[in-house]
């Protein structure tokens, strides 16, 4: 899935680049018409024992960003105000 991902994600890049569009327009018969390399099964394998801790650490991290911008939406108001204070 990661592959595809990237592969997908640079083909829309170059047509990206090619019409200037931010997302090109595309109908069925255009998708259906992409011609992607696919790696055989052994070297998929081995992209994905590389890049999906990378991805599952990525989702931590937005998990952990997401907890602190909360935790900073809270706790600014009150800092402003002078409800609280910093030492």
């Amino acid at each position: 899935m990661y592959y595809l991902y990237f592969a997908i994600k640079a083909y829309f890049e170059g047509a990206k680049a090619k019409t200037g569009n931010t997302f090109a327009n595309m109908n069925k018969g255009d998708f259906s018409s992409i011609n992607m390399l696919y790696p055989n099964k052994e070297l998929l394998t081995k992209y994905y024992e590389v890049v999906d801790p990378l991805f599952r650490q990525i989702k931590v991290k937005t998990l952990e960003n997401k907890k602190l911008e909360n935790l900073r939406d809270w706790l600014l108001p009150m800092l402003m105000n002078g409800q609280v204070t910093v030492k």
